[in-house]
């Protein structure tokens, strides 16, 4: 079938309507039989030389601006193309050069945000919980946890992104450590809660946390009537940020004779 095609072709080829008479000789369209004129001149499927639109970088061109990406996980895609252009004098656009990227499965996603830990922070965090594994119910009851969250008002501007494979998020070489601090135009969201199923929560307007604020609005009206009504077994678990730690609160606390659970420094809070 495709022997009679070819000679059918290559007989009315020098004709001035060459590919439409051959179509209607066939009975097909002027389409179909254009996409066979590759085959018949090459022989071959495959695509011929010098067909559709020139790539703007060559092989070792997508491999400097990969290797570049993987070594600088955080450069953005204008910096990669500085940087191509430096080297090899070749312009390309960014979305050439995230197409490039995309092509290895390179994509710029958010690092994974973690606190820095030391060995002293790991050794406390250890020691913490070698101690409070073996508590039962009945000893947990008594706790009264709180936790707090920000939530910004304003857009964040400081977005880092960085280029990695899919499924490597939680590799330590693409976290970013911060240390954890109270911005400008965040507001402040406290909740407590003990194991029994009671729970009270609170909100502060925008701006910092103090150690006023927490005491007068956080401790007296829910920490010091939950102390009372659990009474001598009462303890408070609070984390070790500024104002949990100043002479206003250990003075309330002690006056009130509020126990509170030791807390290791950058502890995991779930």
């Amino acid at each position: 079938m495709v022997a009679r095609i070819l000679e059918s072709s290559w007989k009315v080829r020098r004709g001035p309507n060459s590919s439409r008479s051959s179509a209607s000789y066939w009975s097909v369209t002027k389409g179909d039989f254009r996409d066979l004129e590759p085959f018949v001149e090459t022989e071959s499927a495959g695509r011929r030389p010098g067909q559709g639109r020139r790539r703007e970088t060559t092989p070792n061109e997508d491999r400097y601006l990969v290797l570049t990406a993987r070594r600088h996980r955080n450069m953005k895609a204008t910096h990669l193309q500085q940087h191509l252009r430096s080297a090899t004098g070749t312009t390309v656009s960014t979305q050439t050069v995230r197409n490039r990227l995309h092509g290895v499965s390179l994509y710029a996603r958010k690092p994974m945000l973690c606190v820095r830990l030391t060995s002293r922070h790991r050794r406390d965090c250890r020691e913490w919980a070698t101690e409070h594994v073996n508590w039962r119910r009945n000893e947990w009851s008594n706790v009264l946890f709180s936790d707090e969250s920000r939530f910004s008002v304003h857009s964040d501007n400081r977005r880092i992104f960085i280029w990695r494979d899919r499924g490597s998020r939680n590799n330590p070489a693409f976290a970013c450590t911060k240390v954890s601090n109270f911005a400008v135009g965040e507001s402040w969201y406290m909740v407590a809660s003990p194991l029994t199923g009671a729970q009270t929560s609170t909100s502060f307007d925008i701006g910092p946390l103090t150690a006023r604020r927490y005491r007068e609005e956080i401790l007296r009206p829910i920490v010091v009537p939950f102390a009372a009504a659990i009474r001598d077994d009462f303890i408070l678990m609070d984390d070790n940020c500024r104002p949990h730690r100043t002479n206003l609160v250990e003075a309330l606390l002690f006056e009130e004779g509020i126990v509170r659970m030791e807390w290791p420094a950058c502890f995991l809070q779930t």
